[in-house]
């Protein structure tokens, strides 16, 4: 099966650490499947390193990297204040990531499409879905505020995309059970 990944939270030179557990997870799933995953990732983006608080690193962007059997493609949107609401930034996300799945499909013919986290990542995944005619999948985790909390929420499960307590999909795709996607 060839899976088409979309989520704005993967690791990166400034913070390494930051969304390993996706990394690790689709890095899992590459070993059984063809996966490609698409980041969208700041235009503007100039952070200070962890290693070295002095120095400036400028994202490296439209690149494609491998982590093994993971192929990664980065591509830049431009974020502003305007964008610090979820769903502006998945707007913002649409051009790059449209021209970037659009040349990835020459070569790429994927069955599947997975979100990773509602916003942006389904939001990108199901534009996508509907425009290439194959199905989408998205993969969240919802908490409820504590005042509403219930059983499975306030113990910190794992919901699907239609709000629904879950736990055995992720470890039956070789996740840990960060993530739960819907069969």
């Amino acid at each position: 099966m060839r899976l088409l990944f979309i989520t704005d939270i993967f690791p990166d030179a400034s913070f390494p650490n930051r969304g390993i557990f996706i990394r690790d997870s689709m890095s899992r799933m590459a070993e059984l499947h063809e996966v490609h995953a698409v980041v969208p990732t700041q235009r503007n983006a100039a952070v200070t390193s962890p290693a070295n608080p002095a120095s400036m690193i400028r994202f490296r962007m439209d690149q494609d990297e491998r982590y093994g059997s993971l192929t990664v493609h980065r591509v830049a949107y431009f974020h502003n204040f305007l964008t610090r609401r979820e769903f502006l930034r998945a707007l913002m996300m649409l051009p790059p990531a449209g021209r970037r799945i659009r040349e990835l499909r020459k070569t790429f013919a994927f069955d599947v499409i997975v979100g990773i986290f509602m916003v942006p990542g389904a939001f990108l995944a199901a534009k996508f879905a509907g425009e290439y005619g194959v199905p989408c999948v998205s993969v969240g985790v919802s908490v409820a505020p504590a005042s509403v909390a219930t059983g499975a929420e306030s113990a910190g499960a794992v919901t699907t995309s239609s709000g629904e307590a879950g736990g055995s999909a992720a470890a039956s795709a070789g996740g840990n059970g960060t993530g739960d996607a819907e069969r």
